[in-house]
């Protein structure tokens, strides 16, 4: 019965160390990329992925405040801008017969992939201003902000 246990014993011990310079060997040889092991029936993968994140702006066609008036362009206000065309069209629907004396328009702007609804073509920044004001005093729910624009004449 002795003699068994160490038999036992020493099949243990050899396993162990068998299994201890295999992953040594492993390590030696280095499986990156799928290799796989002779004898062995699983493959390893290693990889490794640099990320990094850019962001870029391009250049708004929006005026800004201390723009003057120009011959050659219009001001509109923006009532909204949405990346889907049938929100788009709703919210234009809805302008025109809320603001039926006004043009309203929906522009698509390729550069943001966003459908622009717009009303009025004024002469000047402040009469845009003044309307702006006033569809947002009158529907300040629907209308929380509202933009100007300028367009071409």
């Amino acid at each position: 019965m002795k003699t068994e246990t160490v038999l036992l014993f020493l099949i243990v011990i050899s396993a162990l160390f068998a299994a201890c310079g295999s992953s040594d060997e492993t390590a030696q040889r280095g499986t990156a990329g799928g290799a796989q092991l002779p004898g062995t029936s699983f493959t390893t993968n290693q990889d490794t992925l640099v990320a990094s994140m850019s962001t870029q702006y391009k250049p708004a066609t929006r005026s800004t405040p201390g723009s003057g008036d120009n011959a050659e362009v219009a001001f509109t206000v923006q009532i909204g801008a949405y990346t889907q065309p049938h929100h788009a069209l709703q919210a234009q629907q809805l302008a025109k017969t809320r603001f039926t004396t006004y043009l309203v328009f929906n522009q698509y702007e390729p550069s943001l992939k966003l459908y622009r609804v717009s009303i009025g073509k004024f002469e000047t920044r402040e009469e845009a201003s003044r309307i702006m004001r006033h569809i947002m005093f009158s529907y300040p729910k629907e209308y929380v902000e509202c933009w100007l624009n300028t367009v071409a004449k």
